[in-house]
């Protein structure tokens, strides 16, 4: 291994053929046990046949699975500090390469390492806990979203303020029309005027930059997903009414009260005790953004506070070489993003070794289990007691696809991270409304 300066180096393998040639027959023979070619019985297909139909595609795979297991070998004994994967340099003579007659080779990689980790101090400031208190009006915001999407819809002759209205669409000068529906709500208040007071049959035309805001327009101008890349929303539009839904808001009484927090321990028999429900619902639903809003503080305050150098350039070439040719411009765009993510996994391993944090099974069952019951939350479905909880848990767990396991075990590794960092850091409570607590979210993270 050759050192480029502080933080790269190339590594260089040689590899004969006495290195790859025991699994290079194996590889030929269970092809053949696989194998079914007409004429023969399956898995009876000589090896022979298979080394003259495959052996150079057969060839360059065991190299490469050679290859791969000895320079991970190699890099796990003897390179501390890894970034990213190797990166492999063009072959000399790459062109001239004939596997079914070239028994030795040459590869070299470069490969990234970054600085010690050091942890900075991130208690000896603190940090912000936030607790939320909703306002009455997002209570009654809350109730009357409720009594809408609970109520009755019935069809009324004219359209008012607060009506879905449905029809064909057309931008000025067009014949072609688009079904489209849209609540009233999302109308400009000072053009609402003019879809007021339509029947069906009957139609509007209206400037839509005017009336709408711009993440309503294509919405309303029946712009499908697969067409906004391409369509925008701009002039003129003319709406031709077919039909009008308006929703009669729930009674607020019991039944209402129950199924609207279905999860409430307790009986709810007045208005009152309703809107001090919904308070209380709202509030413990926000834990989950506070607790997000602690992390992003502990992230942010620990990347400011620890020194990591990284080498960008081969970062820079490593994310390129492994992604689609397409995403290359976003890499480049995004690249700080890309970096500050690194330096956070270097950091979260710098954190496991202080506190000698280990995943465990029983952390990642904990972990599913808590995201099952957020979902019974969300959804306003009964829990499921503790021993069922385990057991969905632990069904998800037995399911998951490769790549859907690795994302739950990152996951619930980073939290037990966080959750560590908390018990060390110092907080101080502040107390935030609904619009604070948007504008702390809205944020970039």
């Amino acid at each position: 291994m050759d050192k480029k300066d502080d933080l790269t180096a190339v590594l260089t393998i040689s590899l004969s053929e006495e290195d790859y040639k025991r699994d290079l027959a194996k590889k030929v023979r269970d092809t053949a046990a696989k194998a079914q070619l007409k004429g023969f019985r399956p898995g009876k297909v000589p090896v022979q046949i298979i080394e003259k139909m495959y052996g150079k595609s057969l060839k360059a795979e065991t190299i490469d699975e050679v290859i791969g297991r000895e320079t991970g070998k190699y890099i796990s004994e003897n390179v501390p500090n890894t970034v990213g994967r190797p990166v492999q340099l063009p072959l000399e003579g790459e062109e001239n390469i004939d596997l079914g007659f070239q028994k030795d080779f040459k590869f070299s990689f470069e490969l990234g390492t970054h600085s010690d980790v050091n942890l900075g101090d991130f208690a000896a400031e603190p940090l912000k806990e936030y607790k939320v208190s909703y306002s009455d009006d997002a209570v009654e915001k809350f109730i009357d979203q409720k009594r809408k999407s609970m109520g009755k819809y019935n069809a009324p002759e004219e359209t008012a303020a607060g009506d879905l209205i449905f029809g064909q669409i057309a931008p000025e000068g067009e014949t072609e029309t688009k079904y489209t529906g849209f609540n009233l709500d999302k109308v400009v208040a000072e053009h609402l005027a003019q879809f007021i007071g339509k029947k069906a049959g009957e139609s509007v035309t209206f400037n839509i930059e005017d009336s709408f805001k711009e993440s309503d327009r294509k919405i309303v101008a029946g712009i499908s997903r697969a067409e906004s890349a391409e369509k925008e929303a701009k002039g003129t539009y003319t709406l031709n009414i077919t039909s009008i839904t308006r929703t009669e808001p729930a009674e607020l009484n019991e039944a209402f009260f129950h199924a609207a927090l279905p999860a409430w321990p307790f009986p709810i028999e007045s208005e009152e005790a309703f809107k001090i429900a919904v308070k209380e619902t709202l509030e413990a639903e926000s834990e989950e953004q506070t607790e997000a809003l602690k992390n992003i503080q502990l992230r942010d305050t620990l990347i400011a506070n620890t020194p990591v150098s990284l080498p960008e350039a081969f970062v820079k070439r490593w994310l390129l070489s492994i992604n689609e040719p397409k995403q290359h411009a976003e890499i480049i765009s995004n690249f700080d993003q890309y970096l500050k993510a690194i330096k956070w996994e270097i950091i979260q391993g710098a954190v496991a070794k202080e506190g000698s944090l280990d995943l465990t099974d029983k952390d990642i069952e904990h972990y599913l289990m808590e995201r099952i019951e957020h979902y019974f939350n969300q959804a306003g479905r009964e829990l499921p007691d503790h021993h069922e909880l385990h057991q969905l848990a632990h069904q998800q767990l037995a399911n998951m696809k490769e790549n859907e396991r690795r994302r739950v075990i990152n996951n619930a590794f980073e939290e037990k991270i966080y959750n560590y960092l908390k018990e060390k850091a110092t907080w101080l409570e502040e107390t935030v409304d609904e619009h604070q607590l948007e504008t702390l979210l809205s944020q970039p993270a």
